[in-house]
């Protein structure tokens, strides 16, 4: 097995236009962040994402001068965006509910499936709900 510099290990999911392993599992790549910062890029980086669409269709608006130029491309720019937002519904969905997923080990922790020195905290464990830590 060859192995590949740390550089090109990166840049390669990139390249290859591999977006959804590239955002949904930093982990992988990124082993310096913690389970929460990793959760958290992951379920707003289609925020981020999106606004770049949002500010081409800005800016075909003020500099286009040409009506039927100026709407074909503001056309683009949102259809982009409904695929873009059907291709990472699926994969941002899947990460987002992720931490609700907990098991019981044999020493009696109930811990994250996906992050297992996270400890989950049942609603019904607690005194105070309103109060109440989830993790």
């Amino acid at each position: 097995v060859i192995k590949l510099p740390d550089w090109l290990a990166w840049i390669m999911p990139v390249l290859s236009l591999n977006f959804p392993d590239l955002v949904m599992s930093p982990e992988c790549d990124y082993t310096a962040y913690d389970y929460w910062f990793n959760w958290l890029f992951t379920v707003f980086s289609p925020v981020l994402c999106l606004s770049g669409f949002v500010v081409a269709y800005i800016y075909a608006e003020r500099n286009n001068q040409n009506p039927a130029e100026r709407k074909s491309f503001q056309d683009r720019c949102v259809q982009a965006m409904v695929i873009f937002i059907c291709v990472m519904y699926v994969f941002v969905t899947a990460k987002a509910i992720e931490p609700t997923f907990c098991q019981r080990l044999d020493d009696g922790r109930n811990v994250m499936m996906y992050a297992q020195d996270i400890e989950c905290q049942s609603l019904l464990d607690c005194e105070d709900p309103l109060n109440c830590s989830y993790f």
